[in-house]
């Protein structure tokens, strides 16, 4: 056989024998996870440490930039609070318009940017900047009494 004949036979028989290929693969691995089983997660070791805080800012960013997302879909397209104006990131955050969110979030957890965004921005929620978020409070806390 030619290495062309050859190339042609082995890609049919890898794709006839499929099953039985894979099933060799896992036995090999098995065997050689067994016999290198220390030196395997040792090298796991190192790497989560090496790349831990690489890791971090990645989810950081991820996290921010939904964050920045959600703000302006429910700042009504703008990064800003919806009452007062004010536009440090920082200091937004998500109301939610009717109350109750402590008992949604005790539902959902705390992770309501991509709770949100998941869910396709649902109605009921605003974008408050904090001082606005506890004059909010305040007002409804004036009016119970």
């Amino acid at each position: 056989m030619n290495k062309e004949q050859t190339k042609k036979y082995m890609k049919e028989y890898r794709r006839t024998h499929k099953d039985r290929i894979e099933q060799r693969g896992k036995e090999y691995y098995h065997k050689y996870y067994q016999s290198h089983r220390d030196e395997i997660l040792e090298r796991s070791r190192n790497y989560y440490q090496s790349h831990k805080a690489e890791k971090k800012i990645k989810k950081y960013k991820y996290r921010q930039k939904a964050k920045a997302e959600v703000l302006t879909y429910y700042g009504k397209g703008k990064l800003a609070c919806v009452r007062c104006g004010y536009s440090n990131i920082d200091a937004l955050s998500i109301d939610h318009i009717n109350g109750n969110g402590g008992k949604h979030r005790t539902v959902i957890g705390n992770s309501m940017y991509l709770w949100l965004r998941r869910n396709e921005y649902p109605s009921g929620f605003q974008t408050l900047c904090m001082n606005c978020q506890y004059i909010k409070r305040d007002e409804k806390v004036e009016y119970a009494i």
